[in-house]
């Protein structure tokens, strides 16, 4: 069960800004479904916690983020930072609105920057060189719920801070569930993987 947590991504070929059709079109694909996940699971952090934290969007959706930053770049990263949010705001799924495209945005551009800098040549991520730049991501992400919940919502800081731990940890959670996730989306021939993007032909790419 969880020897996949010993096993490595399989290699794929990372641009931090594609711009083919098909790049493009995974990348929306990647943001619908995000907005899908979104709008149910904001709904119910709005239910349950009164929409002062995105926890179940935390740990059942930021996958997405994951998919489209580590493996479209910018382009996917942003995609799906940016599309979800106008619809969370045109349906009013809850108070944390209009700060997803800031929540979105410090997660999605820098795990692309990471990855462009850190991706080992010729393979994928270790569980734990993942885990590590998530867990990077995942704080950045979640640093403006300190300050909305201060300035706007009038938390004292050690209930602020109390909210952004638990943020954090199930960001943590995510990371266990969307590693898995991750060798999946790789294995489904969704994503040129190694060498076989070299096969690809050049307008493809």
């Amino acid at each position: 069960m969880f020897d996949i947590y010993r096993k490595q991504l399989p290699d794929w070929e990372y641009r931090l800004v594609p711009t083919d059709t098909r790049s493009i079109v995974i990348a929306v694909f990647f943001a619908l479904g995000f907005t899908i996940t979104m709008q149910v699971t904001e709904r119910l952090d709005t239910a349950v916690f009164g929409g002062v934290i995105p926890l179940f969007g935390i740990v059942f959706g930021s996958f997405w983020f994951t998919w489209g930053a580590m493996y479209m770049g910018l382009t996917g990263g942003i995609a799906v930072a940016w599309i979800n949010p106008i619809v969370a705001n045109l349906t009013a799924t809850g108070p944390l609105a209009p700060f997803h495209f800031t929540f979105n945005t410090l997660y999605c551009v820098p795990m692309a920057l990471m990855v462009r800098a850190t991706k080992p040549k010729g393979r994928g991520f270790s569980f734990r060189e993942w885990m590590t730049l998530h867990m990077i991501a995942s704080i950045l992400t979640l640093l403006p719920l300190l300050g909305i919940h201060t300035m706007f919502l009038g938390f004292t800081w050690p209930v602020a801070i109390v909210w952004y731990v638990i943020g954090v940890a199930g960001m943590a959670v995510n990371g266990f569930i969307g590693f898995p996730l991750c060798h999946r989306l790789l294995n489904t021939g969704l994503l040129p993987v190694g060498d076989d993007y070299r096969e690809l032909p050049a307008a493809s790419r």
